[in-house]
């Protein structure tokens, strides 16, 4: 899994210079997706595709994670259930599936960055441009360096996560 790096630029000019210096630290133009804001026409810099613009990512984590507390809360009526009905069977299957979906929201909150497009929205309405580059975990630091050292312009958006076979 990819991290995911946002950065909020004003306009296309200063956008392409930093997409310049992320390509000669040695990221793949394919890693690098755009998303223009209200208004703002992209000529030469990497589009980003539909899933990305539309926040796909953002929604599959959301729906994972109320998966997630849905199994969990089923599981605890599960465990109830089990107790009154003294089945040792069905309270034990039911304590293993509340393990682990309590240590899956666990990693899942403490592991996974969370950072998504939809929070970027507000610079969207007002014409600014989100850069959007994937990279490797060990990398993150590096890349926002390259894009923050020579560009006071760019602001820092966070980070979030990505996976590139699925194209979000």
């Amino acid at each position: 899994m990819y991290r995911r790096l946002y950065f909020v630029l004003p306009d296309e000019t200063h956008a392409l210079q930093v997409v310049h210096d992320i390509e000669a630290s040695g990221v793949d133009r394919s890693r690098i997706h755009v998303v223009p804001g209200h208004g703002v026409t992209l000529t030469q810099l990497p589009p980003a595709t539909l899933r990305q613009q539309h926040d796909v990512a953002g929604r599959i984590e959301k729906i994972v994670w109320m998966v997630n507390l849905a199994v969990f809360f089923i599981a605890v009526i599960a465990l109830i259930q089990g107790l009154v009905r003294n089945s040792v069977w069905g309270s034990v299957v039911a304590l293993i599936v509340i393990a682990a979906t309590a240590g899956a929201g666990a990693l899942f909150a403490s592991r996974i960055p969370d950072t998504h497009l939809s929070e970027l929205y507000s610079a969207l309405s007002h014409g600014d441009i989100v850069l959007m580059v994937d990279v490797p975990k060990a990398r993150v630091q590096e890349i926002e360096a390259v894009a923050e050292r020579h560009h006071p312009e760019v602001t820092a958006g966070g980070v979030g996560w990505a996976i590139n076979a699925l194209g979000v």
